[in-house]
């Protein structure tokens, strides 16, 4: 049994859309990339891994401020992205057995109103999610609203593993409670 999953998500946005939290009727929170790794220590090198491309409900073409900012370009969500539905079948499987999973943030919350837009119910895995959001901002002495996942620990880029991608954001949390943090406090974490 694996005890610690990091999840992280990334989703459809424009040029402001985060400083106007998402707020024009035509702007939704679409899940292009679902990314995760799971674990028992903070010690590993090799971690195991899920790294998944959705294809958006009703966003059709990507923002081009969206493939700049993660490298996720459309061509790849075209052919390797895969329906929501399968997606979250896949995490459901991936997080078997694991306690906690963390996310930095809303990823929690994102997801919910993304199995709404696919009228779906909520995968079971969704009550063990929690938001370290306030305990990195504890541990950083931040604003919560400025802690951003790719700029905690800087890792080695290759390929599409880059920024402001699920995956690479998974391990700069990693990494970064393998630098701030133990066990003992991850088990406190509620």
């Amino acid at each position: 049994m694996v005890k610690f999953a990091i999840l992280d998500l990334e989703y459809t946005s424009w040029k402001g859309s985060l400083q106007r939290n998402w707020s024009f009727d035509w702007e939704k929170k679409e899940i292009i990339n679902i990314s995760a790794i799971k674990f028992n220590d903070l010690n590993k090198t090799r971690l195991t891994e899920i790294d998944i491309i959705c294809k958006p409900l009703t966003t059709k073409f990507l923002s081009l401020y969206f493939q700049k900012l993660t490298g996720i370009k459309q061509k790849r969500v075209n052919e390797r992205g895969i329906n929501f539905k399968d997606a979250l079948n896949r995490l459901e499987y991936f997080f078997l057995g694991v306690e906690k999973i963390f996310v930095n943030g809303v990823d929690g919350e994102v997801l919910k109103k993304n199995c709404k837009y696919h009228k779906l119910s909520h995968p079971l895995f969704i009550k063990k999610i929690i938001d370290i959001r306030p305990y990195l901002s504890k541990i950083l002495n931040k604003d919560k609203k400025k802690i951003i996942s790719s700029e905690l620990v800087k890792n080695e880029s290759k390929g599409f593993f880059i920024p402001h991608t699920g995956l690479y954001d998974c391990y700069s949390i990693y990494k970064f409670m393998n630098k701030k943090s133990n066990i003992k406090e991850l088990n406190k974490i509620v």
